[in-house]
């Protein structure tokens, strides 16, 4: 717990770094692994959603991409505070090439459809449109927009994993290979497979991850979890 609050802690440094910080100076902070896996499925013309997870380093990781491909775009959501919805689009206006809001799946498509790189993060609890799937072995509500954005549109699922150096000297972002036969026909199996790679990153580096989000909320059939 000590350890994620100090993750947590370092996730506001780094935000007020990566808003309104010099990207020069970010620029050698970054070490990269995989590429090739992101180039490869450039290469085949129909768009990348890059499956990565809510860690800490977020913030400060997300900009990075921008200078690795022809067009990146980042996800973000909408807040309900109009002030801090304002700052959070201020800080984030040179993040990417485009930014697009997580409900918006027609520019989703279109984003793709022109070879974008979407960063794209499904995992908080989605308790409108999503499914019961297990997460570390108990059920919550999560997206299976991913699967169902990648059939339509032909475009590559790459994992992403990415943390802060244990030696604190930087950052690590790594590009996973895609998972075969994915999307399917289902895609409640497909997103089960997909948070199985999420939790295989989560286990890298639990105290970065953002368990302040409550991801076992408002599940059918089964207790509240933070009654």
């Amino acid at each position: 717990m000590a350890e994620n609050s100090a993750n947590v802690g370092a996730f506001f440094a780094e935000l007020a770094f990566a808003w309104y910080g010099s990207a020069e100076r970010r620029a050698g902070l970054f070490r990269f692994e995989g590429l090739e896996h992101l180039h490869a499925a450039l290469a085949k013309g129909k768009g990348v959603l890059l499956y990565a997870g809510h860690f800490t380093p977020m913030e400060i990781c997300g900009p990075t991409l921008k200078a690795q491909v022809p067009l990146y775009a980042f996800m973000f959501k909408a807040r309900r505070n109009p002030l801090m919805n304002a700052l959070q689009k201020r800080g984030r206006g040179s993040y990417a090439h485009v930014s697009v809001t997580n409900d918006d799946v027609r520019e989703m498509l279109a984003l793709l459809a022109r070879n974008a790189v979407v960063w794209y993060s499904p995992d908080q609890a989605r308790v409108d449109s999503g499914e019961l799937v297990p997460f570390f072995s108990q059920p919550a509500m999560t997206s299976t927009a991913p699967s169902r954005l990648a059939r339509l549109s032909g475009a590559t699922i790459v994992p992403l994993f990415y943390r802060r150096l244990a030696d604190d000297s930087g950052y690590l972002l790594r590009f996973h290979a895609p998972l075969p036969d994915l999307p399917s026909r289902d895609s409640l199996a497909d997103t089960t497979r997909l948070t199985a790679v999420l939790e295989s990153f989560i286990r890298e580096c639990p105290e970065q991850y953002f368990w302040t989000h409550r991801k076992f909320k408002d599940r059918p059939g089964s207790p509240d979890a933070y009654s």
